[in-house]
């Protein structure tokens, strides 16, 4: 749209631009009669709209100062509470681990001269299987063994329930070693961090192969710990071979705390993203 205006009564009036401002907002963009009034003035259309800018920002540039202020602070609070929370956990983790950590005495027990000594040392967990892991070694008595040291026949260990039908053999002339052995569980990993595995009526039977056919042996069985992060309980204490035992296993108070932090540290950092 095209306005005519009357220059004559225009040339003797006051170059100030303060009849021409009718902006509302920081961005005025200069429209065909802004121009013409402006060329009138002796003004550029540019020059107009900075001043028109200019007075559109009076009083408005400290608020939005004070709330960007205001913004940056919180932001630094969050942070430096999240930095804190993450800082206590973790040195509620390393106190709860010195105090929860003790070592182990050795084990000095020997088999009968007669029998055998079993170890069954838990060394995994698999909770979606349903299983426990062990590593199964048997010390054999002297009457088990020849003047080297090594089995003097085949000696069997029979492990039940496990996930396997194989017997556990150790064979005649070799020096005995650990056999790994899968023994089912009952479970639910859904339930983590505070998931636990109980292997209920866990049965050693220990037999000798000799050419009279299979004999059994008096053995005693001890259950032993390898996982780092798990609690492992067995009973009754001084179980005997062919008596039945339950093993359990859940994961230790330290464990369980970190686990827990790391879920916390997960939460807390879309919030201060926020």
């Amino acid at each position: 749209m095209w306005v005519s205006l009357d220059t004559d009564h225009l040339v003797h009036s006051s170059p100030q631009p303060k009849s021409v401002y009718h902006g509302s907002g920081p961005h005025v963009v200069p429209n065909k009669c802004d121009a013409e009034f402006a060329r009138v003035l002796g003004y550029s259309a540019p020059t107009l709209t900075r001043h028109r800018s200019a007075r559109a920002n009076v009083g408005r540039r400290p608020e939005r100062r004070a709330v960007e202020t205001v913004d940056k602070s919180r932001s630094l609070r969050k942070t430096a509470a999240i930095a804190v929370a993450v800082i206590v956990c973790y040195v509620g983790v390393l106190i709860a681990y010195a105090m929860a950590h003790s070592s182990e005495p050795t084990d000095q027990r020997d088999p009968d001269p007669d029998g055998a000594l079993v170890y069954l040392d838990v060394s995994s967990v698999a909770g979606a299987d349903f299983s426990i892991g062990a590593r199964v070694s048997v010390y054999p008595g002297r009457d088990l063994v020849d003047d080297n040291g090594f089995l003097a026949t085949d000696v069997v260990v029979d492990v039940t329930p496990i996930a396997t039908d194989d017997r556990l053999v150790f064979s005649a002339g070799s020096a005995v070693g650990p056999i790994a052995a899968t023994i089912y569980a009952d479970g639910d990993v859904r339930t983590w961090p505070f998931d636990r595995y109980t292997a209920d009526s866990v049965i050693v039977r220990v037999f000798a192969q000799t050419t009279d056919g299979r004999v059994s042996i008096p053995a005693e069985v001890v259950v032993t710990n390898s996982l780092t992060g798990w609690d492992v309980g067995a009973g009754p204490s001084g179980t005997r071979s062919g008596e039945a035992f339950d093993i359990t296993v859940n994961r230790t108070a330290v464990s369980k705390i970190y686990d827990l932090a790391i879920c916390l540290v997960l939460v807390a950092l879309p919030a201060c993203a926020l």
